[in-house]
């Protein structure tokens, strides 16, 4: 979720920051905004980029993330296999809402940095940005129909994951001879939520391909299960908006990766609330209705 934060005048003026292209300035501003009270954020760079450029495609964030650590304005490090960003000095220029959780992610050490980065930088000694490399073109909009992601608490105690039984992995991104039981692994987990929807799912249909697209962009299963789960968790989507709509459709959620960053952003950010009896037992009863349905050869 992204967060409010200050830019001082002081910036615009600063000599190391100075030395960066106008692309990577704004790229740092971005992940203040990303990053949680104590300035870290996960470092997964193809979600900063549908985060902060969901209309660019032709991006290379990892570079762009390097650079920025070069220079010492953010450390990129890995604890227990899992990598990291803190933003240098966070604490020192952002106030951040009292409001604000504690982070969740582990502070970085010197034998947790997964590259020499600069720990201080002089003004006046940072080697000259090369700037981003050349582009192609630029990506296509995210289409039209999306709501404003709107933040607030989880509505919505998502089922367990069904990738053991589809035989999908939780990194099964990979378009090879298992592709079709992980697009299926993803319309069964959608089916938690709704039972009777996709009870047999066409590789035809739009939203076959738009899971497909999602993971040739190196998107796996379990990222697109999570997304699922965000919306399910945000009360604007579940209907709480002024025109009581519900933007909940699969094909919304898997449209682009900005949508699905979107999501994943909002299942980490907001904690389930737990079903009454009543609702899981209409969740059983809807779940037992599909596989009659699929047992006697009907749908």
């Amino acid at each position: 979720m992204a967060r409010i934060r200050t830019i001082k005048p002081s910036f615009f003026v600063d000599d190391v920051v100075a030395e960066l292209s106008h692309l990577r300035r704004l790229i740092f501003i971005g992940l203040w905004t990303l990053a949680d009270r104590d300035g870290r954020l996960e470092d997964k760079p193809r979600i900063i980029r549908a985060t902060l450029f969901p209309y660019e495609s032709a991006m290379d964030m990892d570079a762009d993330l390097a650079a920025l650590g070069d220079r010492g304005l953010i450390r990129r490090y890995v604890v227990d296999g899992k990598s990291y960003i803190e933003v240098t000095n966070f604490a020192k220029h952002q106030v951040p809402n009292h409001r604000e959780p504690s982070s969740i992610f582990p502070a970085p050490s010197d034998a947790d940095t997964a590259a020499p980065v600069l720990n201080s930088v002089t003004p006046g000694h940072a080697q000259a940005d090369p700037g981003p490399p050349e582009r192609n073109g630029s990506g296509e909009g995210e289409g039209n129909g999306d709501p404003e992601l709107r933040s607030g608490t989880g509505s919505v105690l998502p089922l367990p994951l069904v990738l053991e039984a589809s035989g999908a992995g939780s990194d099964a991104h990979a378009l090879g001879d298992d592709a079709a039981a992980n697009v299926r692994a993803v319309f069964e987990h959608y089916r938690g939520f709704h039972p009777k929807a996709f009870p047999r799912p066409k590789p035809a249909s739009v939203e076959w391909r738009k899971i497909r697209e999602r993971f040739a962009e190196e998107y796996s299963v379990a990222d697109l299960c999570s997304a699922i789960d965000g919306y399910h968790r945000s009360p604007f989507h579940c209907g709480e908006n002024e025109g009581n709509r519900k933007y909940l459709d699969l094909e919304l959620i898997v449209r682009t990766g900005g949508h699905v960053a979107k999501g994943i952003e909002l299942r980490e950010r907001a904690p389930p609330v737990v079903r009454t009896e009543k609702e899981i037992r209409g969740v059983r009863a809807a779940v037992s209705w599909v596989e009659r349905k699929r047992g006697s050869g009907d749908g």
